[in-house]
């Protein structure tokens, strides 16, 4: 039919289910998921077909390998597919398999070629060099489609944490989420127990949480600053639900003020509660974590850990902090199958701007700096007033932080909320001082 023989068909039909794959795939920032059955089973239809292309070529295509051809199709098209490691490798594996249709395409191309009359000049031209890509396109596709198959399984065994959908269905996931009373850390615990996960939510003010307590969320009083409150909160949850898959350090404050006029105190208070509360409740979860293999460690940080703004130094200062913690302890800790994400949010509506702004003013609101400190605590009230322009609100960062906490491999980082990614990434090409410009106009300071 068409000119093409059964040797041509098979190929042809053997490569459909790449095809719609790679599309998908990279429309989706998608891949395959070896681990399920359907993937499983894909690979074994495809290493079939394979297998038997070269008998084909000198018997014809029998309804036996009709039969799994067919099936491999419709495998691939039923194959469930989830979040990949990275988008590099994402775009690496789609080129590949994208390559793979060409290839297996060919021959049936070279068969068309083959089957015009001599006289056409299209055969007299092209026939010869067709056929010698196709014939080499045979085994190179094979081969290469092969290969994809085995590294997607291969990859299936690198440890990687399990998620809440991944598990037998009598067992929900456990989520301690902290600064859970208000802002991103009440959202987050609101969007994290809707998508089914056990949430113990947690801050120094229970009294705060009551509005999650009513709606099925755990509470528990929690002082990132204090040992045996950590210790305590760690081990109630253990007792109770026998397991922690997810935390979520979101607890902390922005202390903002001259350095000049900031106690030192009140820089270590900064310090303890934003990067080594964080450091202190991620150490008590671990050992657990290392013992099930699996886990997500998600550390709230914000824009502000990748770029400073001004009267911000201990703040910022906490925030790089938590990034170059995150960064190390990824790397420690991927070998037990236990993710470490940072979240970035931009400016988000929540009461944050305000409290930081009245600490701004009373530290630095008279004296030498009361200029850019005033101007700078007017910027950050404006987060905080309803209807806010140049804000997201908190659920954006809930959003994200659910996505972490489900993926089968979530990002490293999550940039989310107004002005986020723009700043960061200007912050990455523009030269310091037209950046340090760029920022003293956006915090309404005067150059």
């Amino acid at each position: 039919m068409l000119g093409i023989s059964p040797l041509g068909w098979i190929h042809a039909l053997g490569s459909l289910p790449a095809l719609p794959l790679a599309l998908s795939m990279l429309w989706h920032h998608r891949r395959i998921d070896p681990r399920s059955t359907a993937g499983k089973a894909y690979f074994v239809f495809m290493l079939v077909g394979a297998l038997t292309v070269f008998p084909l070529a000198h018997s014809g295509m029998s309804t036996g390998i009709a039969a799994v051809t067919l099936l491999s199709l419709l495998v691939g098209f039923g194959v469930r597919i989830r979040p990949t490691a990275s988008r590099a490798a994402l775009y690496v594996e789609t080129i590949t398999l994208s390559l793979t249709v060409f290839l297996l395409l060919l021959p049936a191309v070279g068969e068309t070629l083959r089957r015009l009359p001599p006289s056409n000049p299209i055969a007299t031209t092209l026939e010869a060099p067709v056929l010698r890509v196709a014939n080499l396109a045979l085994l190179s596709g094979l081969i290469i489609g092969l290969i994809v198959q085995v590294t997607t399984l291969r990859r299936s065994r690198a440890p990687f944490h399990e998620n809440h959908h991944q598990r037998n269905a009598m067992t929900r996931s456990v989520a301690l989420v902290t600064g859970a009373s208000s802002g991103i850390g009440e959202a987050t615990a609101r969007r994290l127990h809707d998508a089914g996960f056990i949430v113990y939510g947690a801050a120094r003010r229970v009294d705060r949480m009551a509005v999650l307590a009513q709606a099925g969320i755990r509470t528990l009083a929690l002082d990132v600053t204090d040992e045996v409150s950590i210790k305590g909160v760690v081990a109630e949850i253990i007792s109770t639900a026998g397991r922690i898959d997810v935390l979520v350090n979101n607890a902390g404050y922005g202390s903002y003020g001259a350095l000049e006029d900031v106690p030192m105190q009140e820089a270590r208070t900064q310090i303890e509660v934003n990067l080594f509360g964080l450091a202190h409740l991620t150490q008590q979860v671990l050992p657990g974590m290392r013992a099930q293999r699996s886990g997500t460690i998600i550390n709230v940080s914000s824009m502000g850990g990748r770029f400073a703004t001004p009267m911000g130094c201990w703040y910022h200062a906490s925030k790089y902090a938590v990034e170059g913690l995150s960064d190390a302890l990824r790397l420690e800790l991927h070998r037990f199958g236990i993710a470490v994400v940072l979240v970035e949010p931009g400016s988000i509506q929540t009461e944050w701007g305000a409290i930081a702004a009245e600490k701004l003013r009373t530290t630095s609101g008279q004296g030498p700096y009361a200029e850019q400190a005033n101007a700078v605590a007017r910027s950050l009230e404006r987060s905080s007033q309803p209807g806010a322009t140049m804000t997201s609100p908190p659920s954006v960062i809930a959003k994200a932080v659910t996505k972490a906490a489900t993926a089968r491999r979530p990002r490293t980082r999550y940039r989310v909320g107004f002005g986020a990614r723009p700043l960061v990434f200007l912050g990455k090409v523009l030269p310091d001082r037209m950046f340090d410009a760029l920022i003293k106009r956006l915090s309404g300071v005067s150059t």
